[in-house]
């Protein structure tokens, strides 16, 4: 499933782009088998969870059909992004 710019929100992003190469490394990790940690997410004061740590990997994981590992931390944190409408992927080559 590739959920960038889609309506998928089931887990908010919080940053507005991820990296092509970074996303293309966690897939051939998790298609050789290799572990990956799991991605880490907040509950925001409406109740959604939103990525802290590890856009890429759930990127990644899901890319490819594969479940993701979840921790999630305390706290309610500001609301993110709606969905993954507005989430490119870019290249390292890329300006900022």
């Amino acid at each position: 499933m590739n959920i960038l710019q889609t309506a998928f929100n089931d887990i908010l992003p919080d940053q507005p782009t991820v990296v092509r190469e970074d996303v293309d490394m966690y897939r051939d990790q998790i298609m050789h088998g290799q572990p990956t940690a799991p991605i880490a997410v907040s509950v925001t004061a409406q109740n959604n969870l939103k990525i802290t740590d590890g856009h890429h990997r759930f990127v990644a994981s899901l890319s490819l059909g594969q479940p993701v590992g979840v921790t999630i931390t305390s706290g309610h944190e500001p609301q993110p992004h709606n969905d993954w409408s507005n989430v490119t992927l870019i290249s390292e080559d890329d300006d900022d």
